[in-house]
């Protein structure tokens, strides 16, 4: 079970020019810094479609996503 929610996902870190609105909503949650940013997303092939070799793409821990999914669903409360 582990194995598959770890398949699922995709971090994303990239550049933050790459953020606009749309790119935003693709993710489950973003964390930004001065001079890029990391997205979590569930859908890996749409990420790769969006982004292709514009960014870098990593395996997600558990952390991870916990950490966007808590954080996305409290910013929505």
């Amino acid at each position: 079970m582990k194995d598959g929610i770890l398949e699922r996902y995709v971090l994303i870190k990239g550049g933050k020019e790459l953020l606009d609105n749309d790119v935003r909503r693709a993710f489950v949650g973003v964390r930004e810094t001065s001079i890029g940013f990391e997205g979590l997303s569930a859908d890996r092939n749409n990420a790769v479609s969006m982004f292709s070799n514009s960014v870098m793409y990593q395996q997600p821990t558990l952390e991870d996503i916990m950490y966007f999914t808590v954080k996305e669903s409290k910013g929505r409360v």
